[in-house]
């Protein structure tokens, strides 16, 4: 496909401003799928698009640019290769494009960019335009910036608007009206931490006649916080049990004899100990357990949001197996999962600031109808976009079949 006029004006007077190095492929030979974010929600909607592909036994690479500011939040790794966007000009954008060979390409939101747009056309790289809205057009000066845009959208196989005057946009600019689906944004989602059903169900029964709330991943500094709240706690629940799940694991009995110092009856999870009727904290400290205790206890303080070096727990874990989540000032570096689900009716999550304040935050959600809304509420937060991420599943899976198809006939 040949540009126009108007993307030749557009590349000949925009900005590109220095060549960023571009990471290269490493060798391995699954499907590309670029993605083009625009921020860090978006990311994170495909990092949770790749362990849903894991999970089905789908390898794919995700090529993902985004803006500086946007790729400084994540890692790559096997599967997830993070780059800066190309230059828009022609020579750059074709060098890009056939570096990576992508299979397919989703643009996330605006602003667009048509010089890497028209690449992917001249390309045969078959183009999705997800969370469309006005920004598709924004921050675009000058009538061939205008015109390049409008033309560019035309290049989209199909868009997924985030609502229906977005959804006519996409139809005033060009995109065939069967090809646009309104579906709302692409949501973050969460894939739901595994555990052993049979413990999990020993477990539900050994704890069945206590109220438990659990607390996760806790650093050392954070663990006379909670032991706070848990007295405070206890002074009108002599039966509640606090699930206490350390950071670093490894010194339980270390840590055991320090509790028992302060005068706390515990018992730890490594040791085989009984929950008995007497103990009032049970350390658990084996890997790869937390979505066990996610789904016993109701409610769950994430640890790490007191603490200023320490990176927080991710709340979309929590909420996806249905635990009321309760957390520390610090947020980062999933502040924007915490602001939405602030954002809630009612709120998907409960902010504290002290010792008091969480053990008035637990004492409130042990009410189990109080619990319920918040975590109700939570699930639809992690659950929203389901059904769009099912939809790109689809799209991922009949281009990689038809990349084999053809790699099958050369």
């Amino acid at each position: 496909m040949r540009g126009s006029l108007s993307l030749f004006f557009y590349t000949l007077f925009r900005r590109n401003g220095p060549l960023t190095a571009l990471p290269s492929p490493s060798g391995n030979s699954n499907p590309v799928v670029w993605v083009a974010g625009q921020d860090v929600a978006s990311v994170r909607a495909i990092l949770n698009l790749s362990a849903k592909l894991d999970q089905i036994g789908i390898s794919v690479t995700f090529l993902i640019t985004a803006p500086d500011g946007v790729l400084e939040h994540f890692t790559s790794s096997d599967r997830i290769v993070l780059s800066p966007f190309p230059r828009e000009r022609a020579k750059d954008a074709n060098a890009f494009l056939n570096t990576w060979k992508p299979i397919m390409g989703f643009w996330v939101g605006g602003p667009l960019k048509p010089g890497l747009l028209f690449a992917a056309a001249r390309q045969n790289v078959p183009m999705v335009l997800l969370n469309a809205d006005d920004s598709i057009v924004d921050d675009v000066r000058g009538n061939f910036g205008r015109r390049a845009v409008a033309q560019s959208v035309r290049l989209f196989r199909m868009a997924f608007a985030t609502n229906y005057v977005s959804g006519g946009i996409c139809v005033r600019l060009g995109i065939p009206e069967v090809s646009v689906h309104v579906t709302g944004d692409l949501a973050e989602g969460s894939v739901a931490l595994p555990c052993d059903n049979d413990e999990l169900d020993a477990l539900s029964g050994t704890i069945s006649a206590r109220e438990v709330w659990l607390a996760a991943q806790v650093p050392e500094d954070e663990i006379d916080l909670v032991l706070a709240a848990h007295e405070t706690l206890r002074d009108t629940n002599r039966r509640l049990l606090l699930i206490l799940n350390p950071e670093t694991l490894g010194n339980s009995e270390t840590q055991a004899i320090a509790l028992a110092a302060k005068g706390w009856k515990v018992a730890i999870r490594s040791k085989g100990d009984e929950i008995k009727s007497q103990i009032q904290i049970y350390l658990v400290d084996k890997p790869f357990e937390l979505g066990l205790w996610l789904r016993l206890a109701p409610i769950s303080f994430l640890g790490g949001t007191f603490s200023a070096e320490k990176i927080g727990s991710d709340p979309r874990q929590a909420a996806a197996l249905g635990s009321a989540v309760v957390h520390g000032p610090r947020t980062a570096p999933h502040r924007d999962s915490f602001d939405r689900m602030h954002s809630l009716t009612p709120p998907a999550a409960t902010q504290v600031v002290s010792p008091d304040n969480l053990a008035r935050a637990v004492a409130e959600l042990l009410s189990p109808d109080v619990a319920a809304a918040q975590a109700n509420s939570a699930w639809e937060f992690v659950s929203r976009g389901a059904e769009l991420t099912d939809q790109l599943i689809e799209l991922i899976l009949e281009a990689t079949e038809l990349a084999e198809a053809e790699n099958a006939g050369t």
